[in-house]
């Protein structure tokens, strides 16, 4: 019989579904892109989710999102993850809002409905 070896994720990775202008500045389109999101326990997690009143969405977004493996630029090439693509995506509300929620959803989910109506 195999050991069973009981670890916890340190991240998880999901796809964020966003709805960016369309090209022309007339209407929305549907995009989605992947994140990786680092996975909070504990101690660390029960501070975090009390002191999450006071932050903002960029801020969520700055402090728990450790990839974007899937942004391309203009031209169509990988963007590599840098504190400057991370600040710009927390600062694009079409990005950062979803993203915001789908953070505070990885680490707890009751948690969703609580920063859905923070983004409204």
């Amino acid at each position: 019989m195999a050991d069973f070896v009981f670890s916890q994720p340190k991240t998880a990775t999901v796809v964020i579904k966003c709805k960016p202008l369309n090209s022309n500045g007339v209407g929305y389109r549907e995009a989605k892109f992947t994140a990786v999101i680092k996975k909070l326990y504990g101690a660390d997690k029960q501070k975090y989710l009390e002191e999450i009143e006071g932050k903002g969405l960029p801020t969520i977004v700055q402090e728990l999102v450790i990839g974007l493996p899937d942004i391309k630029d203009e031209d169509g090439n990988e963007m590599p993850f840098t504190e400057e693509l991370l600040y710009q995506v927390s600062m694009t509300d079409w990005m950062s809002n979803p993203l915001a929620i789908e953070c505070m959803a990885v680490q707890d989910n009751m948690h969703r409905e609580a920063m859905a109506r923070k983004n409204s």
